[in-house]
Formats: structure tokens, sequence, C-alpha cells
């Protein structure tokens, strides 16, 4: 086995677990535990090894200390990881686990259960969730992608005809025309994959027209002093009074006043 890089950097670009979504931070984390080789002292399928010793001139010897060093080493590593990838209540609540097998059984038993007992709320947020303005429309799939997979693992059956049909029931009205396209493709072919494929494809055609409309409308007319000027329009100065705000050059009038009293 290669040696273990004992590095924080593997969840720095992973979002903080704050109580919410904990289906999906589980399925980074299990995939990170994967790529690090703990998944097996995470779920606690490889424990400690009990220590084994050996006489040796009078003396009992640890015969199996490096093993068991070594799963030490992997089980603090775990640790770690899940420690620093919750914001700050849920590592209050984490401050007892011995090992890293604790510390993930709790996480699980506490959100899951939360989880299970909301499945209803997120069943229905699933199929009301609809792209917000300016959001870019493959992420909103993935989030309905993401809600999916997590209803299945609550015991929500969610087909992949399910989620096609909650996608195309979200699209915004400018992705009419793939509506009416998809209709045409035959049930066979009917896959997320070539759903995903459209989509890309209509947003680049739908963005491609915007840009050739913007470019077809014609300039703003310009506007400055010489056009006002040749329309018999003056301008008139703008002077700050002794108040220090602005406003109409009025020296003339004030002469003729004083002249007339």
């Amino acid at each position: 086995m290669m040696d273990q890089n004992y590095s924080l950097d593997v969840i720095k670009h992973l979002k903080r677990f704050d109580g919410k979504y904990f289906i999906t931070w589980r399925h980074n984390m299990e995939m990170m535990f994967t790529l690090k080789n703990l998944r097996p002292i995470v779920e606690g399928l490889i424990i400690e090894t009990v220590q084994q010793f050996e006489e040796v001139e009078d003396n009992q010897l640890v015969i199996n200390a490096a093993e068991i060093e070594e799963w030490r080493m992997r089980d603090c590593y775990g640790r770690f990881l899940i420690f620093n990838s919750c914001d700050e209540t849920r590592k209050f609540a984490l401050l007892n686990s011995r090992n890293s097998h604790e510390m993930w059984t709790r996480l699980e038993t506490q959100y899951l259960q939360r989880a299970a007992d909301n499945k209803h709320l997120l069943h229905r947020d699933f199929l009301n969730l609809r792209p917000t303005a300016g959001e870019d429309i493959m992420v909103h799939i993935t989030a309905l992608e993401s809600m999916a997979t997590e209803l299945n693992d609550l015991g929500v059956n969610i087909t992949e005809h399910d989620l096609i049909t909650t996608i195309m029931c979200s699209l915004p009205a400018r992705f009419g025309f793939l509506a009416s396209t998809w209709d045409n493709i035959p049930d066979n072919e009917r896959s997320m994959d070539a759903l995903r494929a459209r989509i890309f494809s209509e947003q680049r055609r739908i963005e491609l027209r915007r840009i050739e409309e913007q470019a077809s409308l014609p300039p703003p007319p310009e506007r400055n002093n010489s056009a006002l000027q040749a329309n018999g329009i003056k301008r008139t100065p703008f002077i700050r009074n002794a108040r220090g705000g602005r406003g109409r050059a009025n020296g003339s009038r004030d002469i003729v006043n004083r002249d007339t009293a």
C-alpha cells in the first residue's frame, strides 16, 4: 500500500456539513474515504487488532505493534477528516467519539433518521423545485438529480422516468422548443444522458440567439452639447452657492435686483 498522505487538502473544497443535505455530503465523504483507503475503518469493518505478546528472554514483547500503530494512524486520519468536514455545531457533538467509526455512526444515526422523518418534505421540494433567475440550467438539473438520489436512499422510489418528467416540467419557457422535440423521441431513447446533452445544446443555441439579437439592435443615438446647441437648446451651468449646494447661475439676475433697489 502506498504511504498515506495525512493532509486536509482532500476536503479543502468540500462544503462543511451544517446539518442539511446529509445524503449528498455523506456521498462525497464516502468517495473520499475510498480514495484514502479509510472506508473499512470508518465503517467498522476493520477494528483495532488486539495486542499479541511473545516472550523473549523473560520479557513480554508485542509482536504486532506495527500493525496496531498503522491502524491507529489511519483511524486518527479518518477522525481528522470527519471532524474538519463539519461546522462548529456538528464538531461539538463529535468531541466524545473514541474513533472514526463512532463519529461516523453518530452522524448517520442522527441525520439519516432526521432525513427519513422529513422525506415527504424532500419529495415535495423535488417536485416543486424551479431554477432561479440567472441560474445555470445544468446546476438546476444536478440539484434535482441529487434530490432523486437522496429520496431513493430513503426508500422513495424515483425512477429515471420520474426524474426526466420532473426536469421537463421545471424547465423555463425559453426551453419550449426542446419540450416539443423531446416528445418525438422514441421511448427507448429517452434517458438522462440524452436529456442532459439536449438541454446543454439548447442552452447554447439560446445563448447564441441572444448574442445575435443584441448585435442586430441599432446603436443608441448620441447626445452631446453640439447637438443640443444646434437645436437651439442652451445648457445652463451650475455653480455652488454659499451653503455648498448646487444651483443655476443667477449672477446677472442679482445685479439687476440690486440696481432696481
